[in-house]
């Protein structure tokens, strides 16, 4: 049994995970300790533990992306690769835990299991990240024929039921994202987590649908 299957994820978190291939990394507590200890000796193992042991080696295809998983991980010119220390900007120290081939940006945990991508905030935790990417997968799953994004003064958030569109709760992790879906309709809405003043959502749908085209036009009149 895999290390994630101990954690609570969704039944679209976990086929995303079953569907990972596995790649030989460093994996044990002692060398997740040694690492913290030479390098970042002010952070609780535990998480990080925890992290490697559950996730590390895994490679996930999501939409447009393929993400490699760890503080140890299998790089993309098949060496494997070891984490490395950063700073968010209140000084909080991230650690590395994976990598995105494409975009090329780094994965970071802060020490209480956050997650960021690259510089910026997005996610709680690692679960609440996972049943993002999961939520993606499912929503170009449904192979929309339109994706609008839409730029928002504040958030939406529960004008959607009037819409007829139910919050996921496992998917949403407020302010980060949160995802709505409706009668083959998903809404992601994304915070403000790189302080621009303002939020967007995107809407995943068929283009000559009138559900989808009157949720644009509510979001876009707000």
């Amino acid at each position: 049994m895999m290390g994630w299957q101990q954690r609570r994820l969704s039944e679209r978190a976990q086929r995303l995970l079953r569907a990972a291939s596995v790649h030989p990394v460093p994996n044990d507590e002692a060398t997740v300790r040694s690492w913290l200890l030479a390098n970042e000796p002010g952070l609780e193992p535990s998480v990080f533990v925890g992290f490697q042991r559950d996730f590390g080696g895994l490679i996930l295809d999501i939409p447009g992306e393929v993400l490699s998983l760890g503080l140890w991980y299998k790089s993309w010119s098949g060496s494997v690769v070891g984490p490395v220390s950063n700073e968010d900007d209140d000084g909080n120290v991230l650690v590395s835990c994976g990598s995105f081939r494409a975009a090329q940006y780094a994965l970071y945990m802060r020490g209480d299991g956050a997650i960021y991508l690259g510089e910026w905030p997005a996610a709680s935790f690692v679960e609440k990240y996972l049943e993002d990417m999961a939520m993606f997968s499912v929503a170009y799953g449904a192979r929309p024929s339109r994706v609008k994004k839409v730029k928002l003064p504040q958030r939406f958030g529960e004008r959607f039921a009037a819409l007829e569109l139910s919050l996921v709760e496992m998917a949403s992790d407020w302010p980060y994202f949160a995802w709505w879906i409706g009668d083959g309709v998903f809404v992601r809405e994304d915070g403000d987590v790189g302080g621009a003043g303002q939020v967007t959502a995107r809407v995943f749908g068929r283009a000559d649908s009138p559900r989808v085209a009157a949720i644009e036009a509510a979001l876009l009149g707000s």
